[in-house]
């Protein structure tokens, strides 16, 4: 029986011309779906590219893409088209993400364990999630053959799919598996059951999986307030206030400000990734607040007597605009997985 990779090597010299043509359409769709989440300055992961007809579908529309095949005729064709179109973005290898799913018989068990470690020293933390849908739904053949199969995947500890391979209503929509710092690193476990009632209707059937991360990097940014005085700072020598940063409703922190410190205070590197509030929550008796921003620091004015007309007397919110950095770090990853039963 020939392995997944000769299989496909075997397949490669025709692809095109066979499976390419008669897919058009899907492939079609398929990058165009995929493109709905992609940016100029993302980088593409493409498991299973094959001779690259998704790869160079997307890759005008992001900044690189990393396609791997464990077939060596898919690659070689797929790097002949990168020299051939002068396409400076792709790099196409050969490697396989699921080397454990070989072979398979009837009643057999397999596992494997993805890690995915957060390498990125830019931003603060990423945010990442998945999705998993059958690759080309139209294939009646394929979905059959993966009616035959089920899986599970835990993240970590957490079961978050557990269902036959063309049944992925449970990873259709964007599943969160975590926010990770640099360093840290997600760890999902796959285990893949072949019923032992499969007999040789499915030898060498072939079935693909997508399976899409999307990964959400923040940064962080500094923050600073001071405190203005209508009156004059000289009649405040003694005197000192609070003031306090707030998530989302919750208290991250809280400072004095007074005579020693200028009356001004900076956080730094904060993980400006929800809705941020700078409020004052101690002041002399008497006074006012009004906030206003300014040069990327949060004014609070305290003044006597009543709110002139155009002032703010309600805490300052940090929004989007105001320092939050919101960008999609490695892009959306297309990971496929050809898997083969011999019966």
């Amino acid at each position: 029986m020939p392995t997944v990779s000769e299989f496909w090597d075997g397949r490669a010299q025709n692809y095109d011309a066979q499976v390419g043509t008669h897919y058009a359409e899907a492939y079609e769709k398929t990058a165009a779906h995929f493109k709905k989440y992609l940016k100029p300055t993302d980088a593409v992961l493409d498991f299973a590219c094959g001779t690259g007809i998704v790869t160079f579908a997307v890759a005008p529309s992001v900044q690189s893409v990393r396609a791997i095949d464990v077939s060596g005729e898919m690659v070689r064709r797929a790097q002949e088209k990168v020299k051939a179109q002068g396409v400076e973005n792709v790099t196409v290898t050969q490697t396989d993400l699921f080397g454990s799913f070989k072979g398979v018989m009837p009643g057999d068990v397999l596992s494997e364990d993805i890690t995915f470690t957060n390498k990125d020293t830019k931003n603060s933390f990423v945010k990442l999630y998945m999705r998993a849908e059958p690759h080309v739904k139209e294939d009646e053949t394929m979905l059959d053959f993966l009616k035959q199969l089920s899986m599970k995947v835990w993240n970590g500890t957490k079961l978050i799919y557990d269902s036959t391979l063309d049944k992925s209503a449970q990873l259709t929509e964007k599943t969160y598996l975590g926010a990770f710092h640099s360093g840290d690193t997600a760890k999902l476990h796959v285990e893949l059951t072949v019923p032992l009632e499969m007999d040789n209707t499915y030898a060498n059937k072939v079935g693909e999986v997508d399976w899409i991360f999307t990964v959400e990097a923040y940064g962080t940014s500094n923050v600073t307030v001071r405190k203005v005085w209508a009156d004059g700072e000289a009649k405040h020598q003694e005197d000192a206030v609070t003031v306090t940063l707030v998530l989302d409703g919750k208290v991250l922190d809280s400072q004095m400000l007074n005579v020693l410190n200028g009356w001004t205070y900076t956080w730094k590197d904060v993980n400006l990734s929800g809705n941020w509030q700078i409020k004052e929550t101690k002041m002399p008796r008497g006074y006012v607040p009004t906030y206003r921003m300014y040069d990327g620091v949060v004014i609070i004015t305290n003044s006597r007597g009543l709110i002139q007309t155009g002032q703010l007397n309600w805490p300052i919110w940090l929004l989007t605009g105001a320092g939050v950095v919101l960008i999609i770090l490695g892009g959306t990853m297309m990971l496929k997985k050809k898997k083969e039963n011999h019966a």
